[in-house]
């Protein structure tokens, strides 16, 4: 293959990469024509200046037009550009000076690309691989730090294929030195190696493309469940204003009748049920978190219905720093699971708690009525084997490690009681310390 179309895929090559690269950190308004035209004039021009061999003509060349095109057409701030463009031009020459140096095991030569097109191939595609996994680390950096992204662990891995074609490149590189091949053989491994360096960029592009859609849809539906959840608020909030005016109009009527009665326990009864009305009432309200009181209604309702005493209390803490989704999922799974269990029993009573402890985490305790499960069973996950269970001493309940990171119940007497530690930073699966089993041990009494 001809040096001068290496050199321009090459250049086509890097102008997909300063493209990728620009269009992912910096938040340009401008349509995609307008900016894939001049990144790919800016390497024309390069192109163009390389073919004359001036190595300092090409790196003034390449400074400022690196510059031009993150300043002007991708609008970063003058000092971000020149930061960016000098990161660009010192891990190009880094990662030359690192792929010559290999070379120079395989050819003996360190200088060998200016005499030996075998040797010219290797490093420049070698060079652009290690140039392209250095930024696309560096790109990913930046953009956590300034973009608030969510933590990815899964997009590490995709560094795993440039390792590999690393190998390849180099295997290929320990063939053509040590081996005579024919041109078609060495064409066909020059293909190879230009199609992997390309597949090594397009598959971060792809993974970030889908992520962005993935996150995209994340916000569209945490926007369709917060207008759902406004509606059922309002919806909430308007049937309680109706049950406080007819509470209100009746108020007459019970009045009068606690006028005429003469015996205490009579007019204490009355007075009961009065109460447990208004706290029927005063549950839309109960915190300011809309997602809270939606979901305490919720269940203060089918309790209701069951004939399960439902208690609430919340204590300085509403559970804000947590999603509507996280904390939809969490309540209405301990919930369900409460009321599942006190259902089957007379005289049955649910109580749920929601606390701040020391601004260290915020805790959620729900006890319910229920019968006792055998101690070798996990509480949580019914996990049936004693080996994977481990006895919760303090709680007097066995619990599997896998369970014991997250969320944590046991049996005290007739009343089962299930926690979760939901701390501001939500870290789900980080293990309880003693001191968080011991606080919550004491409020369990």
């Amino acid at each position: 293959m001809p040096k001068l179309l290496l050199d321009i895929i090459m250049y086509s090559f890097e102008a997909l990469l300063l493209y990728t690269y620009a269009d992912d950190l910096f938040a340009s308004q401008k349509p995609n024509r307008k900016k894939v035209i001049p990144t790919a004039a800016a390497m024309v021009i390069l192109l163009i200046i390389y073919q004359f061999s001036l190595p300092a003509a090409n790196f003034i060349a390449m400074f400022l037009l690196y510059f031009a095109v993150l300043f002007f057409t991708f609008e970063a701030k003058p000092v971000t550009a020149v930061l960016h463009t000098v990161l660009f031009l010192s891990v190009m020459v880094a990662t030359e000076i690192i792929i010559m140096s290999i070379g120079q095991v395989f050819f003996d030569d360190f200088y060998a690309l200016y005499t030996d097109e075998k040797a010219y191939v290797f490093v420049v595609t070698l060079s652009k691989l290690l140039y392209t996994v250095v930024m696309i680390f560096i790109k990913r950096l930046f953009f956590v730090k300034f973009n608030n992204s969510r933590r990815d662990e899964f997009y590490w891995l995709l560094f795993l294929l440039p390792g590999i074609i690393l190998l390849i490149n180099m295997l290929f590189a320990f063939i053509v030195s040590k081996y005579p091949i024919s041109d078609v053989h060495s064409l066909l491994m020059l293909s190879i190696q230009i199609l992997l360096l390309f597949a090594s960029l397009v598959i971060f592009i792809l993974y970030d493309k889908v992520s962005k859609n993935r996150n995209e849809l994340y916000e569209l539906r945490t926007l369709q469940l917060q207008q759902e959840l406004d509606r059922q608020y309002f919806d909430a909030v308007e049937q309680a204003r109706q049950e406080q005016m007819h509470f209100t109009h009746d108020m007459k009527n019970h009045l009068t009748q606690l006028r005429y009665m003469d015996e205490v326990a009579p007019m204490h009864a009355y007075l009961d049920s009065l109460i447990s009305d208004v706290e029927k009432i005063s549950y839309v309200g109960i915190s300011t978190n809309k997602m809270l009181n939606l979901i305490i209604g919720k269940y203060a309702a089918i309790c209701e219905r069951k004939n399960i005493t439902f208690s609430v209390r919340v204590q300085f803490a509403d559970l804000h720093q947590i999603s509507d989704p996280d904390l939809s999922a969490i309540l209405n799974n301990l919930l369900d699971n409460a009321v599942e269990a006190a259902e089957q029993i007379p005289d049955s009573k649910i109580t749920l708690s929601v606390f701040a402890k020391n601004s260290l985490f915020d805790g959620i305790i729900i006890r319910n009525t229920s019968t006792p499960p055998p101690l070798n069973i996990c509480s949580v996950c019914n996990c049936a084997r004693r080996k994977k269970t481990v006895p919760f001493t303090a709680w007097d309940c066995a619990l599997c490690k896998r369970c014991l990171t997250s969320t944590t119940a046991c049996t005290i007497g007739s009343m089962t009681a299930a926690t979760a530690f939901l701390k501001p930073i939500l870290q789900f699966r980080e293990k309880p310390s003693s001191n968080h089993r011991k606080s919550l041990h004491r409020n369990s009494k």
